[in-house]
């Protein structure tokens, strides 16, 4: 994180700002206080959702006949 005044920040912003562009977060001070934080905006993944996802077999008993089973034997 990256402290910087408010003097600093308006006298230099493009400096700041590619600074945040880069990943950096900023704190910001007035008076050696600190005011606000400056960070990048997070990107959103697009659609990640939509991609088809490959069903997965598994060998064995479903659940459901699972179920039925212990229902059956009376658990």
């Amino acid at each position: 994180m990256i402290t910087v005044s408010v003097a600093d920040l308006r006298n230099d912003m493009q400096k700041y700002l590619d600074e945040v562009a880069r990943g950096e977060t900023l704190q910001v001070q007035k008076d050696g206080e600190p005011l606000a934080i400056v960070s990048p905006v997070r990107r959103r993944v697009k659609d990640y959702w939509k991609k088809p996802i490959e069903p997965v077999k598994i060998e064995g008993v479903s659940l459901s006949q699972l179920i039925l089973r212990e229902r059956e034997e009376g658990w």
